[in-house]
C-alpha cells in the first residue's frame, strides 16, 4: 500500500497574505546527545531518532511516523521518528504546508538514537484572487464520503458532487479520507467552467486477512477490525 504524507492546504484570499515554509537545512547533530539522554522507543522497542525543528511559532503539527507527543520549547519542536523514517510533514494554520524528504538534504533516513536539526524559514506569498468575478467549478469525488476543502475551507456538497462558484484566480483544493489526503492541487478559475474528477480509491489496496485461529482478534494500526477474518 502506498504511504503518502500529504498535508492540508491553507490559503488566504483577497488581500490576506499566506505564508510558505522553506527548508534551509537538515543535518545530524553529532555532538547533541538529546536522543540518547531522553530516548523514546518505537512500537518494536527500538530507540527513535529526534528531529529538532527550528520554528518559533506555536501551533505547528507534524505528520508521518511521529512517535508520541511533540514538545514545543518556545524556539523549536522536538519530533521523535522511528529508525528508518524518510520524510516529515509540517502544517501550521499560518503557513502553507510542506513535506520534507530527508534524502533531498543529504540524509537518506533517520537513524536510531541520533539527533537532527531541521532549520526552516517562512516566506510570504500573496493569493491572486479577483473577487469581482466568479466562475464555476464542478468536483466529482470518489469515494462519496471523502471530504473536499477549497482554500482550507470545507466545501458545501454531498454524495461526492460539488458545484461551486469561486472568484477568478488560482485556488487550492484538498481531498481527504480519514488519515489520507491529496493536497495543494491547483485549479484556475475563469469564465470557462472547470470539471475536476478525483478518485482516492486508486491509492488504496484491497487487503484480506484470515487467521488460523478463528477467535483471534484483528487490529490494524491499533484499530479493532473484528475476529478471525477481515477484508477492506
Amino acid at each position: 500500500m502506498r504511504l503518502a504524507f500529504f498535508l492540508l492546504t491553507i490559503l488566504c484570499v483577497s488581500s490576506i497574505s499566506a505564508q510558505d515554509i522553506e527548508v534551509k537545512k537538515f543535518e545530524p547533530l553529532e555532538k547533541d546527545q538529546t536522543a540518547t539522554l531522553n530516548p523514546r522507543k518505537d512500537i518494536n522497542g527500538v530507540s527513535c531518532g529526534l528531529v529538532k525543528v527550528l520554528l518559533k511559532e506555536p501551533g505547528a503539527e507534524f505528520e508521518g511516523s511521529v512517535m508520541g507527543d511533540v514538545q514545543f520549547t518556545g524556539k523549536e519542536y522536538l519530533v521523535y521518528l522511528p529508525n528508518g523514517t524518510k520524510r516529515l510533514g509540517i502544517k501550521h494554520p499560518d503557513y502553507l504546508p510542506t513535506t520534507i524528504v530527508f534524502a533531498d538534504y543529504g540524509t537518506k533516513k533517520v537513524a536510531s538514537a541520533t539527533t537532527y536539526e531541521l532549520k526552516v524559514k517562512t516566506n510570504k506569498k500573496k493569493a491572486k484572487i479577483d473577487n469581482s468575478k466568479k466562475g464555476m467549478a464542478v468536483f466529482n469525488i470518489k469515494p462519496s464520503n471523502a471530504m473536499l476543502l477549497i482554500d482550507g475551507q470545507i466545501a458545501d456538497g454531498s454524495g461526492g458532487a460539488y458545484t461551486l462558484s469561486l472568484p477568478y484566480g488560482t485556488h487550492y483544493y484538498t481531498v481527504k479520507l480519514k488519515d489520507f489526503s491529496i493536497t495543494n492541487q491547483q485549479v484556475k478559475i475563469d469564465k470557462n467552467a472547470k470539471n475536476i474528477n478525483v478518485d482516492l480509491t486508486e491509492y488504496f489496496a484491497k487487503v484480506s486477512i484470515s487467521c488460523p485461529t478463528e477467535d483471534a482478534e484483528l487490529s490494524i494500526n491499533g484499530e479493532q477490525k473484528g475476529v478471525g477474518r477481515w477484508g477492506g
